[in-house]
């Protein structure tokens, strides 16, 4: 049991150890953890008031030794510091009954435990924290007008808080933390960049979390080293929180892959922190898993997600929303421009636990659609003009269909990805899924419009036609976006048909949109056909064009504009395409419509 939170810890041993100075309760030790750590200093043994050292060699903080079950009244307390003036373990690391392992200031971590072993099959605890070498680095815009990627930030600890102050941090700043996932360091030029991104759109506080040295092993003991790391983000916060005066609510921890759990485990120990994002967090070993294991809604005020790689046992997220608000753009899964091929041998499932691996030269940016949601929600921090609206929907060919392009009247239907997310009036709600779609290269925005085709339906008109309309859009003096072409569909004369439109560019108000028409023949033996002979014609009332780039239902009004022919209603066939205009078309019916 523990005497406090992090003080001494009582472990059994082996009586005849005293008699041999600490000899058998060493070789005990050894023989029956394959994980002893190393200790820099004498761990000494006391019972009653004899101390007796016990030399571990060159092992230091970290240890881990773990217990087997002996007589309970046998017990020790195993205490760092000298034979005079023992003081308690804090900074040992010592592992009980129950696999525990605790540092200094952090707390403990425990092995996790699952009725179910497969869910956690290599069931390690965390790697010594001196080899994980968690640290921060932070930059401010007072630190200097250079850009982020040609300066190093920082250093700050939780241990110097004049230190921090002296750093240029600031209480009354929000704070905003950025930690990397697997095979990272946080020192590669892409989070660089992200820092001096994020610094263009606010006066940050803005602290890289540093862990490559627990990030770059192989996978499953990565994630173990990965709930360390949380308490070390903790520990910090928490320092600015009481030492600084900094609002928790300020707070806002960003985490990609490994980096969106270790902020999840984070925010368990900081009360009332404000925010999580997390870029598809970590899929393996965490999908399905209960929420004490990876990121969850109950990790802060307010947590958004992205999923870019949730496609199949093989990728590098998971699909399950985990958040207040989840985003999936191109439906969460394969990315566009990214391969299946491209997963590396070094990061197949397969060979996770392959500790020969020199993981230091894989390059991390192979993962290509796991790694596009950073690239996705760094690049929203351009304010260049484009901005992804995501939508609430059904699921993703839904989406596509253009079934789900409205922000409703209480602007609960769609929601700003990036920085902006915590404006969507979330409420008691979790787990609200949305959807936009990317490019496949950078710049990956997409402007959205919702496309509504209202067709006529005079009475030659085939009931039901099927096609594939074609539209291009024109200034008044040439056209700027040419032969766009909308998904095959089944056209009903008389009804409204939907449809979602995406471009690079913002087509603006558009003067002309003109029409062109691809007949489907689908049956010989139509009945609807005289003698063979189909009407393939479409019949157009209007096409009304809406933005869904705004994000507010007035927003998107106001970006709506409708086109008619000069005469209702416009006729389309094969040979002939039709120029609708933003002007009211004349409400008289052509004096003749050809079958």
């Amino acid at each position: 049991m523990f005497f406090s939170l992090v003080s001494s810890v009582r472990v059994p041993y082996r009586s005849e150890s005293i008699s041999n100075k600490g000899a058998t309760l060493r070789s005990f030790f050894y023989d029956h953890h394959p994980f002893i750590a190393k200790y820099g200093k004498q761990v000494h043994y006391k019972k009653l008031e004899t101390t007796v050292p016990i030399n571990f060699g060159n092992r230091k903080v970290g240890d881990v030794i773990k217990s087997v079950e002996l007589n309970d009244r046998d017990s020790t307390l195993i205490s760092s510091g000298t034979t005079t003036g023992m003081k308690t373990v804090e900074e040992s690391v010592v592992s009980i009954a129950d696999d525990i392992v605790c540092y200094d200031e952090l707390s403990c971590i425990t092995r996790f435990s699952f009725p179910n072993p497969i869910l956690w099959p290599i069931n390690l605890l965390p790697e010594p924290r001196n080899k994980i070498d968690t640290h921060f680095t932070l930059n401010t815009r007072d630190q200097s007008t250079s850009p982020a990627r040609t300066k190093p930030g920082i250093r700050i600890s939780a241990n110097d808080p004049v230190g921090i102050t002296a750093a240029s941090f600031k209480a009354t700043r929000p704070t905003k933390f950025y930690v990397h996932g697997w095979l990272s360091t946080g020192y590669e030029d892409l989070y660089k960049i992200f820092m001096e991104r994020l610094l263009k759109n606010g006066d940050f506080n803005a602290i890289v979390v540093h862990w490559g040295g627990g990030a770059l092993t192989s996978y499953h003991q990565a994630y173990v080293n990965a709930r360390l790391v949380g308490l070390e983000i903790a520990y910090l916060v928490n320092t600015l929180i009481e030492k600084l005066g900094v609002k928790a609510s300020d707070v806002h921890l960003i985490g990609h892959s490994f980096g969106a759990h270790i902020a999840g485990y984070a925010g368990e120990k900081i009360p009332n922190l404000g925010r999580i994002t997390g870029l598809d967090p970590a899929g393996w070993y965490f999908r399905g898993m209960p929420t004490f294991v990876r990121l969850d809604p109950s990790d802060a005020q307010f947590v958004d997600v992205i999923h870019t790689d949730g496609d199949g046992s093989l990728a590098g997220g998971f699909s399950e929303p985990v958040g207040h608000v989840d985003f999936y753009p191109n439906g969460g899964g394969n990315q566009p421009g990214c391969l299946l091929t491209e997963l590396p041998t070094a990061i197949n499932p397969m060979n996770l636990i392959n500790s020969n691996i020199n993981y230091s030269n894989i390059d991390s940016n192979v993962a290509c659609s796991h790694m596009r949601a950073l690239y996705l929600y760094s690049e929203s921090l351009l304010c260049d003009g484009c901005q992804n609206i995501g939508f609430v929907c059904p699921d993703y060919v839904t989406f596509l269909k253009g079934q789900c392009t409205s922000c409703g009247s209480d602007n609960k239907k769609c929601a700003p990805f990036g920085l902006q997310t915590n404006n969507y009036p979330i409420g008691n709600q979790v787990n609200v899924k949305f959807y936009f779609k990317t490019g496949e290269s950078f710049p990956f925005c997409r402007y959205h419009y919702a496309v509504n085709v209202s067709l006529a339906k005079p009475s030659v008109a085939k009931p039901t036609v099927i096609g594939i309309l074609v539209l291009s859009f024109s200034d008044g003096q040439e056209d700027f976006l040419s032969n766009v072409q909308l998904p095959m569909s089944n056209f009903e004369h008389g009804s409204d048909h939907q449809f979602l439109l995406t471009v690079p560019s913002n087509i603006g108000l558009v003067q002309r949109v003109n029409l062109s028409w691809k007949y489907v023949a689908t049956h010989l033996l139509d009945v609807s056909c005289f003698w063979g002979v189909c009407n393939q014609r479409l019949y157009v009332n209007s096409v009304t064009i809406s933005s869904m780039n705004s994000y507010s239902a007035k927003g998107n009004i106001q970006g709506s504009n409708t086109y008619y022919p000069q005469f209702t209603p416009g006729v389309i066939s094969e040979n002939l395409s039709l120029d609708l205009t933003h002007l009211r078309a004349s409400i008289k019916r052509q004096a003749m419509i050809a079958v």
